[in-house]
């Protein structure tokens, strides 16, 4: 089974932590640095997508924009929030996890594997 994951933060070495991560457990990995470059990626893989990690402090449209523009995109779409920032805490949408930075990379693979198999 190929499982697609979109990483999206502004941080690269973040970035690149969970590219590796999630290539070495068997996923096909998407990055983007904003929200507005997750969206467009989003709209050229309809549906092919299984799952976006989102951090919430991106340039440009923040992730709770980004939040809302994919769900737009793939209302179905499951997504894992990861973030540091403090600034978005009232934002829990409906069995959408939360995973707070710092984390370690068996809890982002106990998460992932969670929502995806």
């Amino acid at each position: 089974m190929n499982r697609q994951i979109l990483v999206i933060d502004d941080n690269e070495w973040i970035r690149k932590l969970l590219l590796d991560l999630f290539q070495e457990n068997g996923f096909q990995v998407f990055e983007a640095e904003d929200g507005e470059s997750a969206c467009r990626l989003l709209s050229q893989h309809p549906n092919q997508i299984d799952l976006v990690t989102l951090d919430l402090e991106l340039p440009g449209i923040d992730g709770v924009e980004t939040f809302h523009r994919l769900r737009s995109i793939q209302p179905e779409l499951k997504v894992l929030i990861m973030s540091g920032s403090t600034k978005y805490t009232g934002f829990n949408p409906p069995q959408v996890p939360r995973l707070n930075k710092p984390f370690s990379t068996e809890q982002v693979l106990g998460w992932v594997n969670g929502l995806v198999g």
